[in-house]
């Protein structure tokens, strides 16, 4: 007999009973910014830094948890709607810069340690040990501020249904889901996407234009966002828990339709061309990409956040979304 949602609900209160002891405050975020700015502006003055990723998005800070900032230059915060690029030159001044903020961080903080990594898609500083919270850096690459205010704004609508994205973030990490997580092929972000995109179709939250969102528009650090306590003693959040499972174990048809914030209704694969054909083509010239489970990205052209879902791990994720009903988003079975 699967649960009830008032006991799915109370289960993924329960899983989250420690935030209640924490201080979720933004301010610990809020100094760890004021250090960064510091070394950014030695090495150049006239770079912006903005925070995004999960403290932005739901306006709180969990211990523990990394923080993600961006350097930005004074074109990019005013040219707020612009493409990022892409090429391998622009990726070579992006890593030329991080190497020389990476030095002058070494130098102010001795005792952090500070790692460059290059060979990815994005290059990027990661330090830790550091002023409370361990965070990341990347530089001219707006996408990262855009994604995260339109997060931000979908949940501001609703704010009690960052409970529902927690959950299913959590969920996705101890499912071996999670591209976090060895084996895992989906980021916490692509889930975030998927919690909004069924929000939508269920008419829980009123669609938003990405164009919207203007970096010159957006605050370099959210404000704080209160986290209350579920509604309804968790039965409404247990509710959300049980419809998003069945949304994407029966209703959503992954072998036709998309993930998609960048318009309303249902996005097709052929709106995309995001086909078999495509990815038979796409693997003869050497790029492993998949489109078994499609999550468009609403300011990268072309980008499936799902490209790592193979078939195996498609049917993976169907699994655990019907093991999770069952277990209350992995909550019951600890």
């Amino acid at each position: 007999m699967p649960p009830t949602a008032l006991v799915v609900g109370q289960s993924v209160m329960k899983a989250f009973q420690h935030l209640s002891t924490q201080d979720l405050h933004t301010r610990r975020v809020e100094e760890a910014y004021r250090v960064v700015v510091e070394c950014i502006t030695a090495v150049d003055p006239a770079m912006r830094l903005y925070m995004f990723g999960s403290t932005a998005v739901y306006g709180v800070h969990e211990k523990g948890s990394d923080v993600d900032f961006v350097a930005l230059s004074k074109t990019d915060v005013e040219d707020g709607k612009g493409e990022d690029a892409g090429t391998q030159v622009a990726k070579g001044l992006q890593a030329e810069f991080l190497g020389k903020l990476a030095r002058v961080v070494r130098q102010k903080h001795f005792s952090w340690n500070v790692e460059e990594v290059r060979r990815t898609r994005v290059p990027v500083i990661r330090v830790k040990g550091g002023s409370s919270v361990d965070f990341d850096i990347t530089v001219n690459r707006r996408n990262g501020v855009r994604n995260s205010a339109l997060l931000r704004a979908y949940f501001e609508q609703d704010p009690p249904c960052r409970w529902l994205s927690m959950g299913v973030k959590r969920w996705s990490k101890r499912a071996g889901l999670n591209a976090s997580v060895v084996g895992g092929s989906i980021t916490s972000y692509g889930f975030n996407l998927m919690v909004v995109y069924y929000l939508l179709q269920r008419g829980a939250l009123r669609f938003i234009e990405p164009d919207a969102i203007d970096v010159a528009n957006v605050a370099p650090v959210p404000p704080y966002l209160p986290l209350e306590p579920p509604r309804n003693d968790g039965a409404e959040l247990g509710e959300q828990v049980l419809d998003f499972l069945a949304f994407y174990m029966h209703e959503f048809d992954a072998a036709r339709h998309v993930v998609s914030l960048s318009r309303p209704g249902i996005t097709t694969k052929e709106q995309l061309n995001w086909t078999k054909s495509a990815e038979d083509l796409a693997r003869m010239n050497g790029e492993k990409i998949n489109y078994q489970w499609c999550i468009e990205d609403p300011y990268e052209l072309n980008l499936n956040v799902g490209r790592n879902v193979t078939p195996l791990k498609r049917d993976f994720l169907r699994k655990h979304l019907e093991k999770a009903r069952e277990t209350a988003l992995l909550t019951t079975t600890e």
